[in-house]
């Protein structure tokens, strides 16, 4: 159930009474609810049944009017005191709150250290005493405090991700604290709530005498990582970028994948997918990503697609996350080399298949009455019969025939053949006018006139164009998309985009937009990447979540595009080393782990010369490749022994 509270702008003259006109300290009764809650999901929800059958049957009879005494009394409900009932509400005061002025707290310091000398907080006479704790960056755990006071002192304790000119960002829909109420004496307390957030706003209320507070502090809790992931470069901003990737990702892992430590805190299947090849990367945590799987794999058991947050009384697809489902199990695969838990996944991975290809009987495309997003941005993704649906099935099929392949199967066949019929479905669609697809064709048949980015970095990745005149309409649109098209809006979308473009060998445009896009979010003190960029969420605050490990995609490029460290066979068994020397770096180092070992490569430019180091374990088999980011080397040492010449336009 959702929190529910009730608020009044204004309390003068108002009176509140309970409807028995009973002596107790509570205004309030409560009847019902007497109907079913509304189907809001694919599934049916069961019914809340909080009136028992025994009271219906007492209902059943009464044929008039009755009053609320009479009521009560043939239900045996009793008037409620309000200390058994109802619960003072902490975070409107919080959010309503009004600073009067700054004063000075001797000894400040004293309550960030484990020490034994104290903080002494005095009472006010006009209101109460608030304190900002900046723990430095973003964190997620529980909240401890020891402190000692009289009895009755409150303390309310309320975390925020983001300040701005003195104003914290509230996290509206979630309120992210608590209230304690003190004994006297020595107060030891430890959250029951596992919390994420930067600023910790501390608030004492009802003083009687001054508190001493000897420590506060966040007990971090996350998944253990080992970090094996490195990088460094000739670049600050990038280094920079690199370490507010990692500790978002780490933030985010707690038995499963998360989407963030202050909302939600939930394993959603489509954040998972990208998560689990940056942590492949970095901590090599495969098996977080495999409980991860297994998790969402049970789902189907109840519904004909993998749902999209497990586990979950919220029984909801969002197609595109269950299509990223399967690629993920096909990308741990790779990544692991477990064949024995591919084995085990697979009937899953066909089942979910089998689910999809039943919502495309109508036309060939997947047409299914689901959560049909794929990015926050402007896409028209409303309907039925969404373009990005269909390409990202086709990615799904293609995971499915990998690992089909890897397992040899007799799924190969239909496999193909389905995956030809919805590239054969799609194609058509391509706009010769507008170079770009459709975001949507409506239930009347008509076809959106919407376009987007995103259709175009999928229809690259998965090979759904008509010809090399719209594979280069379409590279040109996520590179430098018209006016009026919809654009990338969240670092989730763009990684299908950096990938795309991996895959169209134009890694410089991949670095570039990060480049971009994160350093506006170091512009403002960011210490973990955002959910989305600017300009989706309200014009005060730049993005909702501060910490979204769908987010940590820098992991992803600067790891295979700058370094260059590109797994080539399941388990990294080979691994293709093919530096891009892009955005003016001069350098560049860094560690990626495989199955096989950890790969250490370090490289730098002198004149048209590039340097390489690599440092790989016997187990893996490794080899130099130039890209066409080499245009002006003329030579490549590796390891220190030279590699053949050649010319620089080549």
């Amino acid at each position: 159930l959702y929190e529910f509270s009730i608020g009044f702008y204004i309390w003068q003259d108002i009176t509140l009474q309970h409807p028995s006109k009973a002596p107790v300290d509570n205004p309030w009764g409560w009847t019902g609810p007497f109907f079913p809650m509304p189907d809001t999901s694919n599934k049916n929800l069961t019914t809340n049944d909080m009136l028992t059958t025994e009271i219906f049957e007492k209902l059943a009879p009464i044929k008039t009017a009755v009053t609320v005494e009479e009521l009560m009394a043939i239900c045996d409900i009793a008037a409620v005191s309000a200390k058994d009932m109802l619960l003072a509400d902490a975070y409107t005061p919080f959010r309503t709150r009004q600073v009067q002025r700054t004063v000075e707290i001797d000894n400040a310091i004293g309550m960030m250290s484990d020490n034994s000398e104290r903080t002494v907080i005095s009472p006010v006479a006009d209101g109460d005493i608030e304190i900002c704790l900046d723990l430095g960056h973003e964190t997620v755990g529980w909240v401890e405090f020891e402190l000692e006071a009289v009895t009755g002192t409150i303390i309310d304790c309320h975390l925020v991700e983001y300040m701005v000119n003195g104003r914290p960002q509230h996290s509206d829909g979630n309120r992210n604290g608590f209230r304690y109420e003190t004994r006297s004496g020595i107060n030891h307390f430890v959250s029951l709530k596992r919390r994420g957030g930067r600023y910790i706003f501390l608030t004492l209320r009802n003083m009687t005498a001054p508190v001493k507070i000897r420590t506060i502090r966040m007990l971090q809790a996350t998944y253990p990582a080992q970090k094996h992931g490195q990088f460094l470069c000739s670049d600050a901003a990038m280094n920079r970028i690199w370490d507010i990737s990692v500790r978002t990702l780490q933030l985010c892992m707690e038995d499963t994948f998360t989407d963030c430590p202050l909302y939600e805190q939930t394993l959603w299947v489509g954040d998972a997918r990208n998560e689990a090849l940056y942590a492949q990367i970095c901590f090599g945590a495969s098996d977080i990503n495999l409980r991860c799987l297994w998790l969402t794999a049970y789902s189907l058991e109840d519904l004909p697609l993998v749902i999209c947050q497990t586990p979950s009384g919220w029984d909801i697809m969002l197609t595109a996350w269950c299509m990223m489902w399967g690629m993920n199990v096909w990308e741990y695969y790779f990544a692991t080399g477990d064949i024995d838990s591919l084995r085990d996944l697979y009937p899953y991975v066909i089942k979910n298949i089998q689910g999809a290809q039943k919502y495309c009987e109508k036309d060939g495309l997947l047409n299914i009455h689901a959560w049909n997003m794929f990015d926050w941005a402007g896409i028209d993704q409303g309907h039925d019969n969404v373009i990005h649906n269909s390409l990202f099935l086709v990615g799904a099929i293609d995971a499915a025939i990998k690992c089909s392949d890897a397992l040899k199967t007799d799924d190969g066949k239909w496999l193909r053949k389905f995956m030809a019929d919805t590239r054969a479905a799609v194609l058509p669609l391509w706009d010769e006018v507008k170079q770009s697809y459709p975001d949507a064709i409506y239930e009347n048949g008509e076809i959106s006139k919407s376009t987007s980015q995103h259709t175009s970095a999928l229809a690259l990745l998965y090979d759904v164009l008509p010809d090399e005149s719209s594979r280069t309409a379409a590279l040109r649109n996520v590179q430098t998309p018209p006016e009026d098209m919809v654009k990338v809006g969240s670092p989730f979308a763009l990684q299908f985009f950096t990938e795309a473009l991996e895959k169209s060998g134009e890694v410089a445009s991949s670095v570039a937009i990060i480049r971009d896009k994160w350093q506006d979010m170091l512009d403002c003190g960011a210490t973990t990447c955002w959910e989305t960029f600017r300009g989706w969420e309200h014009a005060e605050n730049p993005t909702r979540s501060h910490c979204h490990a769908w987010s940590a995609g820098p992991i992803y490029v600067f790891s295979r595009s700058v370094l260059g460290v590109v797994p080539a066979a399941v388990g990294g068994a080979e691994v293709v080393i093919s530096p891009h020397p892009v955005a003016d770096l001069t350098w560049a180092k860094g560690t990626v782990w495989t199955a096989n070992g950890n790969v250490t490569v370090s490289w730098k430019l002198k004149g048209d010369i590039i340097d390489i180091h690599v440092d790989a374990p016997d187990l893996i088999n490794w080899r130099v490749e130039r890209n066409k980011d080499w245009k002006e080397i003329s030579q490549a040492v590796v390891n220190g022994s030279a590699m053949r010449e050649w010319k620089s336009d080549e």
